[in-house]
């Protein structure tokens, strides 16, 4: 069971965004790409969860539209994607481990999402906006 409350998870990925510079998000988006163009199994878990809360876009790198996002869209889409990325790297083989686990992360990242959009002020934008200003170029 995460302790994390739903603040501490949303601003945690700004931790992880923090070090992630364009040529990283460049590698992890593209690590989605070839997952989507695969039309692998961890893509569509990846594309199921998001679609409930993002508008997709077949023309992005993603599958999902960047324009127009609430600070929480930006935040959910970078977090998952990360995660995506991170887990593809772990779970290399494994199916059934990498389904549990994307659920179990995909699940824990609900609450961060939910107070983003509940409380846009709480989390800092100038941050936000620089991650994902690097995770634009990357798609570029």
């Amino acid at each position: 069971m995460n302790a994390r409350s739903p603040q501490e998870r949303a601003e945690s990925g700004f931790v992880e965004f923090g070090g992630i510079n364009l040529s990283d998000w460049d590698l992890e988006q593209n690590v989605v790409a070839s997952a989507r163009e695969k039309k692998s199994f961890r893509y569509t878990e990846y594309h199921d969860f998001l679609s409930q809360y993002l508008l997709a876009d077949a023309s992005t790198v993603t599958g999902f539209s960047s324009l127009n996002l609430s600070p929480a869209d930006k935040w959910l889409l970078m977090y998952l994607t990360d995660i995506f990325f991170d887990m593809s790297v772990v779970f290399s083989q494994d199916w059934e481990g990498w389904l549990e686990s994307w659920r179990k992360h995909s699940e824990e990242a609900l609450p961060g999402y939910h107070f983003i959009r509940q409380s846009p002020d709480a989390i800092d934008r100038v941050r936000l906006e620089e991650a994902w200003s690097r995770f634009r170029a990357a798609a570029s």
